[in-house]
């Protein structure tokens, strides 16, 4: 016969490491997107920021606008556009390796914007803080589920 304390034991122990798998999910999640803001500038123009972001493939740029005005992001190469007015949000996923250049139409002359695809090490340091963040949420969950 199995005791009450192995069964207790054994539910509390798949209870935390159910928590800890999602906690993994959300943050692994969250890396995946990487968002540009649309802005109004001090200066009384308008912005993409950052101008230029670098990914992976597989990843998503989310672009949300802040702005005031009327917006589109589009794809110089007409992969992809679309038209944002405030609160507004937009994302594409980039599969392929490369550079991608976009803007805004209306503001085509000084409003342009650059995604960069690559495979490599640069971006394993942009991923760092969901590390640090997958660690210290591991280290609560190993906490709570000691004190059990």
């Amino acid at each position: 016969m199995v005791s009450r304390a192995t069964v207790g034991f054994a539910s509390g122990f798949l209870g935390c490491l159910l928590v800890l798998l999602a906690a993994a999910g959300s943050v692994a999640a969250q890396d995946d997107v990487v968002e540009v803001r649309i802005v109004d500038t001090e200066e009384g123009s308008f912005a993409f920021e950052p101008s230029t972001v670098t990914i992976e493939p597989g990843m998503t740029v989310r672009w949300v606008s802040e702005s005031s005005e009327s917006h589109t992001v589009t794809a110089n190469d007409d992969s992809f556009h679309a038209a944002l007015e405030e609160g507004d949000s937009f994302e594409h996923t980039f599969s392929d390796v490369g550079m991608f250049h976009y803007f805004c139409q209306p503001h085509a002359s000084f409003m342009t914007g650059m995604v960069v695809v690559e495979n490599g090490e640069e971006h394993e340091e942009a991923s760092a803080p969901g590390l640090i963040a997958l660690v210290g949420v591991s280290a609560a969950v190993a906490f709570a589920c000691r004190s059990q």
